[in-house]
């Protein structure tokens, strides 16, 4: 690949991903493991019939679907292409979400199953061309062998409206 059409590609990609952080106003929390995005009501609506079908307490062996609501709704109004996919450092494992839900906000709870490896890497992804951003997860140490012993915490998704 050329060097010109490799910086015009990482351009547009980088253009991208920054106006996919302004477009859902996306809040990062280190301190309590929260990502939050600002939905308006339709993607909102649309988050909490997908996530709110299951059980207020769930598991699952994944949680990239939790986003297709939010990549459909981008992908569409700015004409771009962007592919979801989730990599998985140890693939075995489950997860447990919960969830609540007021008139504004959604939050999702996740929990990944404790193993003997001890060691969990979540990249919720999605790329264009040869490019990938990744929503990296990774649990704190603080906060291991909850739930009596078979789960520990991963992360908090929130939808809110805004």
């Amino acid at each position: 690949m050329a060097k010109n059409l490799f910086d015009l590609q990482l351009e547009k990609f980088a253009k991208i991903v920054m106006g996919f952080w302004h477009y859902f106003k996306l809040e990062t929390y280190y301190y309590n493991y929260r990502l939050v995005f600002k939905l308006d009501q339709t993607i909102f609506d649309d988050v909490v019939k997908t996530v709110g079908s299951l059980k207020q307490t769930s598991e699952l062996k994944t949680l990239a679907w939790i986003f297709n609501s939010i990549f459909k709704n981008f992908n569409s109004k700015f004409n771009v292409h962007l592919k979801l996919f989730e990599y998985v450092w140890t693939p075995s494992i489950n997860f447990k979400i919960s969830w609540t839900k007021n008139e504004k906000s959604f939050i999702v709870k996740a929990l990944y199953e404790t193993t003997d490896f001890n060691t969990i890497l979540r990249l919720i992804n999605f790329y264009d061309n040869s490019f990938i951003y990744s929503f990296f997860i990774n649990p704190s140490s603080k906060d291991l062998k909850i739930d009596n012993d078979k789960y520990s915490f991963l992360h908090i998704i929130e939808f809110e409206v805004g």
